[in-house]
């Protein structure tokens, strides 16, 4: 009688503390984020590829049918043919705002958004077009015994889909 007492007082504490946190890694993704475009303007598939989750990804741009995309070959092929249109041809990308939302934190994963606007630039320094994209990450726990090392994976990508420029509207009194 003791022991069932005891263990159902334990399973209760042990449910009513894996509640959702907090979450705390706003600057550590917008430093994974800004990695990952420096890698997409370097334009160097290996470096580009290490952000993604290679077993699911989607990409979704304007009215243009969902791209979903289940291994590493299917997304170096898909960056291939990006590398060699005329999208790639600018220099670098211009960081004009950034927003990270997160979407789900809880014991074992975590889901955020990355909403950027951006700017491509040339090589005279003028820019070349302005965009918007939604980047969706993800984040998990490492399994035991190397969870008892490192707590979470690396955020990884799973989709990305662009958005509308809106125009800012001042009003004034």
């Amino acid at each position: 009688m003791r022991s069932t007492l005891f263990i159902t007082i334990l399973l209760h504490w042990y449910a009513f503390s894996q509640k959702m946190g907090t979450f705390d890694d706003h600057i550590g993704l917008e430093k994974v984020f800004k990695e990952y475009i420096k890698a997409i303007d370097s334009k160097n598939m290996d470096s580009i590829v290490k952000f993604f989750d290679h077993t699911d990804c989607t990409f979704h741009f304007g009215e243009n049918k969902p791209i979903v995309i289940k291994s590493k070959e299917e997304l170096l092929d898909l960056f291939s043919l990006w590398i060699n249109s005329p999208k790639s041809l600018y220099v670098s990308t211009k960081l004009e705002e950034l927003n990270v939302v997160p979407v789900w934190d809880d014991v074992d994963t975590k889901l955020c958004t990355v909403d950027a606007t951006y700017s491509r630039i040339g090589n005279g320094g003028a820019a070349l077009g302005r965009g918007r994209s939604l980047y969706h990450f993800h984040r998990e726990k490492y399994e035991y015994p190397y969870r008892l090392l490192k707590k979470w994976k690396e955020w990884k990508l799973y989709m990305i889909s662009d958005l509308a420029i809106e125009d800012r509207i001042e009003f004034s009194d």
